[in-house]
C-alpha cells in the first residue's frame, strides 16, 4: 500500500514539474512582451538600425519623426528649436515570478552620426531594477521621463 501511495505521489509529482516546464518553455518560445503596441527590437544594434531606417524614410526632418514614432506609441517633447528632440516609449516584458521588467525605447537627435546629423536610438531591459508600468498609466510615464522626472512614482 505504500510502495502504491509513493508511485502516486512521484506521478503526480512528475504531472506538475511537466506543466511547469512546458509552461515556462512556451513563455520563453513566445515574445513575451505585453505590449497592445507593434513592438520594438531590444538588441541594441537591431534598434540602432531600425531608428537609421526611420531617420532616412523621413529624410533627418524632427516633425515627420515624431510623427512615426508617435504613431508607434512614443512621447515625444514637442519639436521646437529651444529644446532638443527627444522621444520615449515605455513596454513591459513579463516574467514568471514577479512583475516584470521595464522595457524603454528612445530616440534623441544627434549632432554626429557617421560624420552626418541625424537620429539615435537606445533600446533598454530594466530586468529586476525596474517593475513594469501599468499600461493606463504609459503615456503619463512618458511625459514625466521627458520632463527630467522620474517615470515612476
Amino acid at each position: 500500500m505504500i510502495n502504491k501511495s509513493r508511485h502516486k505521489t512521484s506521478s503526480s509529482l512528475a504531472l506538475v514539474l511537466s506543466v511547469c516546464f512546458g509552461s515556462w518553455s512556451g513563455a520563453q518560445a513566445d515574445d513575451v512582451r505585453n505590449d497592445a503596441l507593434a513592438p520594438l527590437p531590444l538588441v541594441l544594434d537591431d534598434y540602432k538600425a531600425f531608428v537609421h531606417k526611420l531617420a532616412a524614410e523621413v529624410n533627418g526632418n524632427e516633425a515627420a519623426m515624431a510623427t512615426k514614432l508617435r504613431n508607434l506609441g512614443f512621447s515625444c517633447i514637442p519639436v521646437t528649436k529651444s529644446t532638443a528632440f527627444a522621444c520615449v516609449r515605455f513596454g513591459c516584458q513579463k516574467r514568471i515570478i514577479g512583475r516584470g521588467s521595464l522595457l524603454q525605447w528612445t530616440v534623441n537627435r544627434s549632432d554626429v552620426i557617421l560624420g552626418e546629423p541625424g537620429f539615435d536610438g537606445v533600446a533598454i531591459n530594466y530586468l529586476w531594477a525596474a517593475r513594469c508600468i501599468p499600461m493606463n498609466d504609459i503615456e503619463e510615464a512618458q511625459q514625466r521621463f521627458l520632463s527630467g522626472s522620474s517615470p515612476i512614482e
